[in-house]
C-alpha cells in the first residue's frame, strides 16, 4: 500500500523537522514507521545534502522507554543480606589464610 501525495508531503516535512532538530536517522525512522533508507530518500527529496548517517542527536524523553523504579529493600532484607555477606567474607578470609599457611588446612 503506497502512501498518497499528502502523506508523503507530511512525512517529508516531519523528517526534515526532526533532522533539523538534530535527531538521528534511526529515531526519525521509528517515528515515521519507515526504514532509514526511506528517511534518507525523503531528506534528499527535500534538498538536504551531506546527511549524517550516524546522527548523534538528542534523544526525545517522550519516546524513550520508561524505567521501572527499583524496589526498596526492607530493613529485614538488608539485615539478612548483611549476615550473608559477612559469612561469605569470613569464609573467604579463612580460605585465604589456608592458602598462605598450609598448616592451617589440617586444623
Amino acid at each position: 500500500m503506497n502512501p498518497d501525495a499528502r502523506e508523503i508531503k507530511r512525512r517529508r516535512l516531519t523528517a526534515l523537522t526532526l533532522y533539523t532538530d538534530a535527531r538521528p536517522l534511526d529515531y526519525i525512522a521509528r517515528a515515521l514507521n519507515m526504514t532509514e533508507g526511506g528517511v534518507v530518500d525523503l531528506l534528499t527529496e527535500s534538498g538536504v545534502k551531506n546527511i549524517a548517517y550516524t546522527g548523534v542527536g538528542t534523544p526525545d524523553p517522550l519516546l524513550e522507554a520508561p524505567v521501572m523504579p527499583k524496589k526498596q529493600k526492607t530493613y529485614e532484607e538488608l539485615l539478612v543480606e548483611n549476615l550473608q555477606l559477612r559469612s561469605e567474607n569470613a569464609r573467604l578470609h579463612r580460605r585465604l589464610e589456608c592458602v598462605a599457611n598450609p598448616k592451617l588446612v589440617r586444623s
